[in-house]
């Protein structure tokens, strides 16, 4: 079965957590009938957020999400601090942990190992890569990949590559796909699913993307990937991850919140307008 997991995004009201926003979306999200939740990954923050923020977010989404599956980000810029997480995780009952590689520094391929290692000591769990190379970096190759199958169990690409999931598929990997506007070709190429923040908007189009698909009706699964790439770019003019905190409040009816510092949440003047544009998109599309 195909998944559809939530990029979660983590609300921030007046400069704070906002917990009570963090756990109607994921009530919300779930009744969408959403597969699980990435936490604290590029939509939800992750590397902006401090250990015990980090720690409330888990358990808040654990509570609220009941048995989904739960795969927590622990990547950060300390190693003591992504051990610690990773600990966390296991202790407050994530299904398991994924990281991008360190920052900063570009690791080679022992130094890439280990640090892989270290977090699957830490937490006892299955360890995803997330791979994001145009925020950090680095980009993990399926030859990096390859030196890492008995440390991690998959990957979380958001490349848009498809020749490169593809090619973490034949590696055996579980790989499901980060870049919203290739949910559908990466499905193709053997994908388990998405890690989408485009779910966090438009939960209930994913899930039927899903669906359809594994059901044959490629005609219309298509369609389906047409709209949410739609929504998607228009979006994407604005700035993220901000943008998609404000697109679920749009077409999902409720104030989420925004982001935290130092990124910004949009303006009053592009708000506006990324209102009428996604509005006008979901009236065309019938979403």
């Amino acid at each position: 079965m195909k998944e559809v997991i939530v990029a979660l995004a983590t609300p921030f009201l007046n400069g704070k957590l906002n917990i009570d926003g963090l756990r109607s979306h994921v009530e919300s999200l779930v009744r969408a009938g959403v597969d699980g939740f990435f936490l604290m990954g590029t939509t939800g923050l992750g590397v902006a957020l401090t250990t015990d923020e980090k720690r409330t977010v888990m358990n808040v989404v654990k509570e609220a999400a009941g048995k989904k599956r739960l795969i927590a980000h622990v990547g950060a810029a300390v190693i003591d601090d992504v051990v610690s997480t990773s600990r966390d995780a296991a202790k407050l009952g994530m299904s398991a942990v994924a990281s991008v590689p360190p920052l900063y520094y570009k690791p080679d391929a022992s130094a890439l190992r280990r640090f892989y290692e270290k977090i699957r000591e830490s937490s006892g769990l299955p360890v995803y890569i997330y791979n994001i190379p145009q925020n950090s970096g680095f980009n993990v190759t399926p030859m990096h990949a390859s030196q890492l199958r008995e440390v991690v169990v998959g990957i979380k690409d958001s490349t848009g590559d498809i020749g490169q999931v593809a090619s973490f598929v034949d590696l055996g990997l579980e790989v499901f796909n980060g870049a919203d506007h290739a949910i559908l070709p990466s499905l193709v190429m053997g994908a388990k699913g998405a890690v989408s923040a485009m779910a966090n908007v438009v939960p209930e189009l994913e899930v039927r993307l899903m669906r359809e698909y594994e059901e044959g009706n490629l005609d219309r699964a298509i369609n389906i990937q047409r709209r949410i790439t739609r929504l998607r770019d228009a979006i994407k003019n604005y700035p993220t991850p901000a943008a998609y905190y404000w697109a679920t409040t749009v077409l999902r009816g409720y104030e989420l919140g925004g982001v935290k510092e130092p990124l910004r949440n949009l303006t009053n003047d592009e708000k506006n307008s990324l209102k009428r544009e996604l509005e006008d998109i979901a009236k065309s599309e019938g979403i």
